[in-house]
């Protein structure tokens, strides 16, 4: 009978052979606690079946369902959160590997600790210094960990959050998981367990992001407006430190950043004048600097991102 307190659920897309690592390592140690594992595609079509199906005789508790057409991005994780009837499901991205060890200790954790809403864990030691503790201030979560929930892999749900949460008014953001969490703090008592040590790390196999040539959008446009999005209850100087202590994991907050991106064609006038208040927000840089490296010619970008490569080696 599988583990009725933990499961796992991996969204992915177009990635098999990232998909296919990140089980063979996991199986082992879920095998360990019976936890079982759901697997949704969405809508790839390609040899994703084929991969998880060998796998499955391996592991009893290893589920699949692949989309008929693409969900995108939000609407595809939260219907894969409700797949399982656990009390606590850990939405891991098909990039991400939970140290083995950990899998057990937060079984253990889980099943000793009073009803959580959610536990949120480090991983590829994005945060450090902050030790391992329970948030009752919603405000507090946002300053101190606001900006590392943005990332996908880090956060483990309640059966009672996945019910309750408002996934579907953020659909479309990319930051769904991110809003609908903060949502459903803003209007109850806070439950939330953080995990200091570092638990998740990413795969070393290369990596293919379907937003590459959209990364200002994605990190400095729809971060902004998800973030200034969420509930009043929320102070606009925690919102603004959450928007700009983002920027360091994107890179966000370098000159050198928006100067490739202008060398490659995907930031120019047109892309900052529509971010003009979002980069003001959500970066430390002068919005006067960014404004010239956009409208500066591609070839001088070309040239300067070169030199300063060279003279950073």
């Amino acid at each position: 009978m599988p583990n009725q307190n933990l499961s796992i659920c991996i969204p992915t897309y177009k990635r098999p052979e990232v998909l296919a690592e990140g089980l063979s390592y996991l199986i082992p140690f879920a095998k360990e606690l019976d936890i079982a594992i759901f697997v949704q595609d969405d809508g790839s079509h390609d040899h994703t079946p084929d991969v998880v199906s060998k796998l499955q005789a391996e592991y009893e508790h290893l589920h699949f369902r692949s989309l008929p057409e693409r969900l995108g991005y939000d609407r595809s994780f939260h219907q894969l959160l409700t797949w399982p009837t656990t009390r606590y499901r850990w939405l891991l991205g098909d990039y991400s590997r939970i140290r083995g060890e950990w899998l057990g200790k937060m079984h253990e954790l889980l099943t000793a600790s009073l009803p959580l809403d959610l536990v949120v864990v480090n991983g590829a030691y994005r945060i450090r210094g902050l030790a391992s503790q329970d948030y009752e201030s919603a405000n507090k979560l946002l300053h101190d960990l606001g900006w590392h929930m943005s990332w996908l892999s880090c956060s483990i749900y309640s059966d009672r959050l996945v019910e309750k949460a408002d996934f579907e008014t953020y659909y479309g953001t990319n930051f769904a998981h991110f809003c609908a969490i903060f949502d459903y703090l803003s209007r109850r008592p806070v439950r939330v367990r953080w995990e200091g040590e570092s638990i998740v790390f990413n795969t070393k196999l290369p990596r293919k992001h379907f937003y590459e040539a959209k990364t200002i959008q994605m990190f400095i446009n729809r971060w902004t407006e998800a973030v200034i999005s969420l509930p009043p209850a929320y102070s606009l100087k925690e919102k603004i430190h959450a928007l700009r202590a983002h920027s360091p994991a994107t890179r966000m907050n370098r000159y050198r950043t928006f100067i490739e991106h202008r060398a490659n064609g995907s930031y120019d006038r047109a892309v900052f004048n529509e971010n003009r208040w979002h980069l003001w927000l959500a970066t430390p840089l002068s919005t006067r600097r960014l404004s010239w490296i956009a409208r500066s010619p591609r070839l001088l970008m070309r040239t300067l991102s070169k030199l300063m490569g060279w003279f950073s080696n």
